[in-house]
């Protein structure tokens, strides 16, 4: 058997040449054919046709670290980093799932209930202001009032922030 492998062995290379060749065009061509079926560059995931991406989902996870991070005061551990990590994915997949739900179901906030809501209940973080408070350092309704008339368009963020809580509370 040896000396008929070594009479051969040209026809043998030929063969295993050959055939090294076919399943480098056949690999290629079934790259080719996944190519039409890539995912989106940056894409990691879809939630009824809706696109996760990578960054946006990395955002969301270094908020969540960021502010876990501030409230702890301590290092973060392996395991609590992927649980943190699991629960910005899933917090994502709800809010995407709850969104299309109040889009489905018509849920919508008028207009001037958003803007009572903002007149009369301002965030936090304007509630804390310096520019918002008055010589005794207590918060002034008057001069939040007056920044809300003077400038509206800088307080659209909020109002679509107080509306789409106001829709979550409905549904």
């Amino acid at each position: 058997m040896l000396a008929t492998l070594r009479t051969n062995t040209k026809v043998v290379l030929w063969i295993v040449v050959i055939g090294f060749i076919g399943f480098i065009f056949a690999g290629w061509g079934r790259g080719l054919q996944r190519g039409r079926n890539a995912p989106e560059r940056g894409v990691i995931g879809r939630v009824n046709g809706v696109t996760i991406t990578y960054s946006d989902f990395n955002e969301t996870y270094s908020n969540r670290l960021r502010q876990y991070a501030e409230q702890s005061g301590t290092d973060i551990s392996d395991a609590t980093r992927n649980a943190i990590r699991e629960e910005s994915w899933n917090a994502m997949v709800a809010d995407i799932l709850v969104s299309q739900e109040i889009e489905r179901l018509g849920i919508d906030v008028p207009d001037d209930t958003v803007f009572d809501l903002l007149w009369n209940n301002p965030p936090q973080q304007v509630y804390n202001a310096p520019s918002f408070q008055d010589e005794e350092g207590n918060f002034s309704f008057d001069m939040y009032h007056r920044e809300i008339q003077l400038n509206p368009e800088r307080w659209e963020g909020i109002a679509q922030m107080y509306r789409q809580s106001l829709q979550r509370q409905m549904l």
